[in-house]
């Protein structure tokens, strides 16, 4: 059984990894009854059906499309719509096991709760990959199910679950959000060409992948002369791909972002300063008035440490750092890394004049766990830092 269980497991989370549900986990769901799936599901994205809805109502009221083909002439395909008997449907789903590889939540937020959806269908059993963390779910979910008289299975695939949830985990958990660290170089860790020429150093595939993880995380933060020096967008473009911008936060010390920025063409940004003069007050008033989120820090010298804590309690749940060496050194310093994505070229700059990856005085740095694998023409290095 431990063995089916499995199975039936690997498939929810292969669906449950189709999402891009952020701030909200990956969840799949997959029904099955006398060793068939009935109906499959995935939490898409943050306010739209979670998973086990998503299954359940695809099943129950979802209206079969059958094509005809016509046999004359041209062989036109019609479409013709089945009506469903759903009581029927819904009675089909009493006696099935339902697998989900997260606890099923127990209170209304943008969408009701999941486990009385799963109650209502009467299955026999629930197949749970991992509690949820939430405090305001732990344990909760697996109870209600239990009292409905439903037999509960927590663990299969436990470690696959949480390693799919691990920023949603350290989130809900630490209210630290999980912070990622990217960085395209050559060989020998430069960033730049050192020539002036603004033109990336990595091939497509790794500027695909940067695209992917931009498309899943909340933010992505960047120092001031990252800004100044490339004048990035900081938005993500995969071609036929339904994409989200993340927000672009920006630390800025002085407050020297040029109005003209790319980054401010719209207002999903969030810009950290330090100490105000009048020049850069009057710049602030100007950007808040736009809609743009700027925080004033104490201090003159800006905590990235500090800074990570306040875009948490804005409900940011993971962060990817673009910046360069200032801001990278920076991060590790302040032992706020979870993990690095380094995208290596295969060459090497000797330009006196290009940018290194870090600083002068980083420090050693040391990993707990590292791969490197082939990315089109480069290699990527993904690696766990060890403090």
């Amino acid at each position: 059984m431990t063995k089916q269980h499995k199975k039936y497991m690997k498939i929810a989370l292969d669906l449950a990894a189709k999402g891009n549900p952020s701030p909200n986990p990956y969840v799949g769901c997959v029904v099955v009854k006398d060793k068939k799936i009935l109906c499959k599901g995935y939490h898409t994205k943050c306010g739209k059906a979670h998973a086990e809805v998503e299954a359940i109502n695809h099943f129950i009221s979802g209206a079969k499309i059958e094509k005809l083909q016509n046999q004359k002439k041209k062989k036109k395909t019609s479409i013709k719509k089945i009506k469903i008997n759903k009581a029927l449907r819904k009675d089909q789903l009493r006696g099935s096991t339902i697998y989900i590889t997260l606890e099923p939540c127990t209170h209304y937020g943008r969408t009701p709760p999941c486990v009385d959806k799963i109650i209502d269908v009467k299955p026999k059993e629930v197949v749970i990959a991992m509690l949820d963390p939430n405090k305001r779910i732990c344990g909760r979910g697996v109870k209600k199910l239990r009292e409905a008289g439903i037999n509960v299975i927590i663990g299969i695939l436990e470690e696959e679950a949480k390693k799919l949830n691990k920023t949603y985990v350290q989130y809900v958990t630490t209210g630290k959000p999980f912070v990622f660290m990217k960085s395209a170089m050559t060989m020998n860790w430069k960033i730049t060409w050192g020539d002036g020429r603004n033109k990336q150093i990595t091939g497509d595939k790794s500027n695909e992948f940067v695209h992917e993880l931009r498309n899943k995380v909340d933010a992505i933060l960047v120092g001031i002369n990252t800004i100044m020096r490339d004048n990035p967008q900081l938005t993500t473009r995969l071609e036929g791909k339904e994409t989200k911008n993340p927000i672009r936060v920006i630390l800025d010390s002085k407050l020297k972002i040029p109005l003209s920025s790319n980054v401010l063409r719209d207002n999903n940004v969030i810009i950290i300063t330090g100490k105000q003069n009048r020049i850069s007050s009057k710049k602030k008033n100007y950007l808040r008035s736009k809609g743009i989120k700027v925080f004033v820090f104490k201090e003159e010298r800006i905590s990235i440490k500090k800074a990570i804590w306040v875009l948490g309690k804005l409900g940011i749940s993971s962060v990817l750092i673009e910046g360069g060496a200032r801001i990278n050194t920076s991060a590790l310093k302040a032992e706020i890394v979870d993990e690095i994505f380094f995208l290596v070229a295969p060459f090497i700059v000797n330009d006196k004049n290009s940018l290194g990856v870090f600083s002068n005085n980083a420090g050693n740095l040391h990993f707990k766990k590292i791969s490197i694998n082939k990315l089109g023409k480069d290699f990527i290095v993904n690696a766990v830092p060890r403090y």
